[in-house]
């Protein structure tokens, strides 16, 4: 069974079914090549323990972040939600071709483990859309 922690303020679904909630994003997990879209809440309890300092990863690539994040996470399972900038929809797979625009949480801000992060994302080589 695979675990993926989705949501504004955390929740845990399991891959296939989704939280209920008002935003999507496409879910990226170890195995799950193609991707998953789910909802994400805008609201839920937390469920976990445990903090960090949100990083700013504007500008790397989307695997660099998530690998900084999970890192900071001290959970390697810890799975950032995704956007792609284009509003394609695109599978952000894989993440070495992808980079960050924007993050969700902005850099400093302390973060529940249990609260998701989303990256804004463009493939490799495109522009990111000026805001």
């Amino acid at each position: 069974m695979k675990l993926a922690i989705l949501g504004a303020l955390g929740c845990v679904a399991i891959l296939g079914s989704a939280c209920h909630g008002e935003e999507s994003g496409t879910v990226h997990t170890p195995g799950n090549e193609a991707g998953a879209t789910a909802s994400l809440p805008t609201t839920t309890q937390p469920t976990g323990s445990g903090s960090f300092t949100m990083p700013d990863e504007v500008g790397q690539t989307l695997q660099q972040a998530d690998v900084a994040v999970r890192r900071l996470a001290g959970d390697p399972g810890y799975t950032p939600t995704t956007y792609d900038l284009t509003g394609k929809s695109r599978t952000t797979l894989p993440v070495a071709d992808w980079r960050v625009c924007a993050q969700s949480i902005p850099a400093g801000t302390t973060v529940q483990v249990v609260t998701v992060v989303r990256f804004d994302v463009v493939q490799r080589g495109e522009t990111c859309p000026s805001s």
